[in-house]
């Protein structure tokens, strides 16, 4: 992979920022054309630089000050009883993953909190749910990997 120039750093910023930022509004901040902002998107989509377009956030800087692993075991693996699980889980905005998997618990679920003390409170919430027979909850002592690479760092 050749090396990222100003340019596309800046424009990786920019979209890490806000992914619907327009191709008009990047012209126009640069003192560009809109065509050569599009051909450069192009290019960075088609080197695979681009793999899609999301916004990564950290949660320290949003004042998550805990990162917390659980695996949860169900009493019931009725499918309506698994869906039930995942869409509270889904509708819990502090839960970032839910992970079905195999073997003797039934989701791994990644999940943030503002101190112990909220971690405790999610981790009961989640346990006190009807169909929950178990939860092992691990708090992260770090993030070993992530994804959302700095354009600006090569």
């Amino acid at each position: 992979m050749k090396r990222l120039d100003a340019l596309a750093k800046w424009i990786l910023k920019t979209l890490q920022a806000d992914g619907k930022t327009t191709a008009s509004w990047m012209a126009a901040r640069m003192s560009m054309r809109k065509s050569s902002i599009c051909d450069r998107l192009a290019r960075l989509k088609g080197d695979g630089v681009i793999k899609g377009f999301t916004v990564i956030l950290d949660e320290k800087k949003l004042g998550w000050a805990e990162t917390t692993l659980a695996i949860i075991a169900l009493e019931s693996n009725r499918s309506t009883e698994l869906k039930d699980f995942e869409d509270t889980m889904q509708d819990m905005p502090e839960v970032l993953e839910c992970y079905m998997i195999k073997g003797s618990a039934d989701f791994f679920v990644k999940f943030l909190s503002k101190d112990v003390e909220d971690e405790e409170r999610l981790i009961r919430r989640i346990a006190d749910m009807d169909n929950v027979r178990s939860i092992r909850a691990y708090e992260a002592i770090k993030c070993s990997f992530t994804r959302g690479p700095d354009p600006g760092n090569e």
